[in-house]
């Protein structure tokens, strides 16, 4: 008998597998029975199957620690058995302590700070850029991030990984907005722009998200492009400069041209670029036939190629409810096609993909809020929350009171009951009225729903203003309608 490792690391609360293979020599052909001894304290092994007959010859060993085993090292022995025959082999177990670190951001990225993070026995403050380390967790572990000053609170539910980023609404940035001004001109492709044509200018953030874009349009050649960011005095940007042209029903065919331009700005400077941008040669264009699946009529279409990581420039719009539409996409290296449709702001899908072909895009259902009725009284953190999510995936809830508090949770749970964060200072205020709402996001864990914010900014400007951050893979969003209820006295 043989294991595929040696030695191995568990997580307190978590789990670990490894293979067991087992060899017949000579004639032997009896049932194998499978044991293992040594184990740490509160850590558990069960093989799938225990016993190894005939042709059978691997089994899985798991390997589960409780939340509460202690860290430790011990030398694990996994015995095989079976008719006068035995064999054995070993392997050293670490139990160990999850630590984590992470940032918070608001929107457009901006990193939040002046507030705590708590989890299990472990709090820190978020540091200027939004960090912060927590040490000695278990998995899954639950993250509360609140602001006294601020009498707010946003609670995380369900989380494993050992670097999170983290985003809030109810926590706001205390961080400076920075801007700087670029002007320039273009040349190449086709210029001056024609009567069909446009050049969309946007700019991509290096390291971190910015947001800005412009257009240069027919009969001119220059632009002037205000690009906005939060937190550090300067920042590294990549200048997209995309040309369109359209036939006269607004449909596009085809692209003249396209560049990028590396810059360093600095808050609150103007960057004048001494010589046009060369376009360049027209683009090579494939075509996508694209389909929305949508329970209600949609109010909006977009195309988009995500050009980087954060930004993607949008390429054709249709503001109808049409569900078959054909495409002209640029072919650019490197580069994404995004694929999005929405209703208004209430709900919006998107799907991202690196060839041509067909797509489809699939609207979702709005969550219902089930409980507790709408003017509900005598509500306390002991009442029951639930909703219906016809899609599945996380969901963000959002209570907000008229005396500023605000309680956030994002969990992938649909029946809840408001945080009690009283003993961060923050408690459910008496006698109050308070609304409520959730997001339900695509985002398969909490760390990902916790993004809807970001998400939804990203689709609202994408469709609104030509160019956004962009996604980072398929999701969607889905916003319910509110309601509210009266706290006990």
């Amino acid at each position: 008998m043989s294991l595929a490792s040696d030695a191995l690391q568990v997580l307190r609360g978590g789990q670990v597998t490894v293979e067991v293979t087992l060899t017949r020599l000579g004639d032997a052909s009896g049932d194998v029975t499978l044991e293992v001894s040594g184990l740490p304290t509160k850590v558990q092994g069960t093989f799938s199957p225990t016993v190894l007959s005939g042709d059978e010859l691997t089994s899985t060993l798991t390997l589960s620690a409780d939340a509460s085993a202690p860290e430790d090292v011990s030398i694990v022995t996994v015995t095989a058995a079976g008719a006068g025959l035995a064999s054995e082999a070993q392997l050293a177990l670490e139990v160990e302590s999850l630590t984590v670190a992470g940032h918070m951001v608001g929107l457009l990225g901006a990193p939040l700070s002046g507030a705590t993070v708590v989890s299990q026995d472990d709090q820190a403050a978020l540091g200027s850029d939004g960090s912060f380390k927590l040490v000695g967790l278990s998995v899954p572990y639950d993250v509360t991030a609140f602001s006294t000053a601020d009498d707010k609170v946003h609670v995380y539910r369900g989380l494993t990984a050992s670097e999170i980023e983290l985003s809030s609404t109810a926590l706001l940035p205390v961080t400076t907005p920075r801007s700087a001004e670029v002007t320039g001109s273009v040349t190449g492709g086709s210029v001056p722009i024609g009567a069909n044509q446009v050049v969309v200018v946007c700019a991509e953030g290096m390291d971190r998200i910015v947001d800005g874009c412009t257009s240069v349009d027919p009969t001119t050649s220059g632009f002037d492009l205000t690009v906005n960011w939060y937190d550090q005095f300067d920042r590294s940007v990549r200048l997209h400069l995309l040309e369109r042209e359209t036939d006269t029903g607004g449909q596009v065919v085809g692209y003249p041209g396209y560049a990028t331009v590396d810059l360093e700005l600095t808050n609150g400077e103007t960057v004048n670029l001494p010589e046009p941008i060369d376009l360049g040669e027209a683009l090579y264009t494939e075509t996508v036939e694209l389909s929305v699946d949508s329970p209600v009529p949609v109010t909006s279409t977009v195309a988009a190629v995500q050009v980087g990581p954060n930004l993607a420039i949008a390429v054709q719009e249709d503001n109808t409810a049409a569900t078959d539409l054909t495409v002209t996409m640029p072919v650019l290296p490197n580069a994404t096609y995004l694929f999005g449709s929405g209703v208004n702001i209430e709900r919006a899908a998107w799907v991202m993909t690196s060839t041509g072909g067909s797509v489809t895009v699939a609207v979702p259902e709005l969550p219902t809020l089930t409980a507790p009725a709408d003017s509900a009284s005598d509500v306390t953190t002991a009442t029951e929350f639930t909703v219906s999510n016809p899609t599945g995936g996380a969901l963000t809830w959002v209570w907000s009171g008229g005396g500023g508090y605000v309680s956030s949770l994002t969990t992938m749970a649909t029946s809840v009951t408001i945080p009690d964060t009283s003993e961060y200072g923050v408690p459910l205020p008496a006698a109050d009225t308070v609304q409520w709402q959730v997001v339900a996001s695509g985002g398969e864990t909490a760390e990902a729903g916790s993004h809807w914010i970001n998400d939804l900014l990203s689709w609202v400007t994408l469709w609104g203003s030509g160019g956004s951050p962009g996604f980072g893979g398929d999701g969607s969003i889905a916003i319910s309608d509110v309601r509210d209820f009266t706290t006990a006295p």
